[in-house]
C-alpha cells in the first residue's frame, strides 16, 4: 500500500507539473507571438525627421509618444505609472516638449501628428520606428497597455 501513494506523489512531480508547466508557458509564448504581430512596423518614418521634430533622442529608448488629448491627468499618470520604472522607457508629452528654435516650424508637431494619422497615444521601438497608435477609448488604453508591456524588454 506504501506503494501507491509513493507512485502517485511520482507521476505527479515527473507527469503532471511538466505537463502544466509546459502549457501555461506554450500559451504565453503563442499570445506574445500574436501580440508582437500587431506590432509589426507599418511603415517606414524617417526616425531622425522624428526625432528633431521633438527634440528629444529616441534611439535606445521604447517611447510613449503622448498627443494633447481629452484624457484627465490621473489617467495618463496610471498609464505612465505602469511602466516606468523600465530602464528603456519612456514617455513623452507634446504639450511639455522643449523646443529647439533653429529646427522647430510652427507645423512641425501638427505634421508629425498627421504623419501619424492623429492619433493620441503613438508607441516607439527602441530604433525609434513607430510600432502602433492609439485613440483615447477605453479599449485603445487597454491594447495601449497590453501592447507597451509586450515591447519592454523584462528587467526583474
Amino acid at each position: 500500500m506504501k506503494s501507491k501513494p509513493g507512485a502517485i506523489l511520482l507521476f505527479i512531480v515527473l507527469i503532471l507539473f511538466p505537463a502544466i508547466s509546459w502549457y501555461y508557458l506554450s500559451k504565453g509564448t503563442s499570445y506574445r507571438k500574436e501580440a508582437l504581430k500587431d506590432l509589426e512596423i507599418k511603415e517606414q518614418y524617417n526616425t531622425k525627421e522624428v526625432s528633431e521634430i521633438i527634440n528629444i533622442p529616441l534611439k535606445g529608448f521604447n517611447t510613449l509618444l503622448i498627443f494633447p488629448n481629452k484624457l484627465s491627468e490621473n489617467q495618463l499618470e496610471d498609464i505612465v505609472n505602469r511602466f516606468i520604472k523600465v530602464n528603456t522607457f519612456q514617455c513623452i508629452s507634446t504639450r511639455s516638449l522643449p523646443i529647439d528654435a533653429k529646427n522647430f516650424t510652427i507645423d512641425s508637431m501638427s505634421s508629425l501628428y498627421s504623419l501619424l494619422n492623429k492619433p493620441n497615444f503613438a508607441l516607439l521601438d527602441t530604433l525609434g520606428q513607430v510600432r502602433a497608435t492609439f485613440g483615447d477609448s477605453r479599449e485603445e488604453i487597454n491594447r495601449l497597455i497590453r501592447d507597451t508591456a509586450v515591447l519592454l524588454p523584462y528587467n526583474d
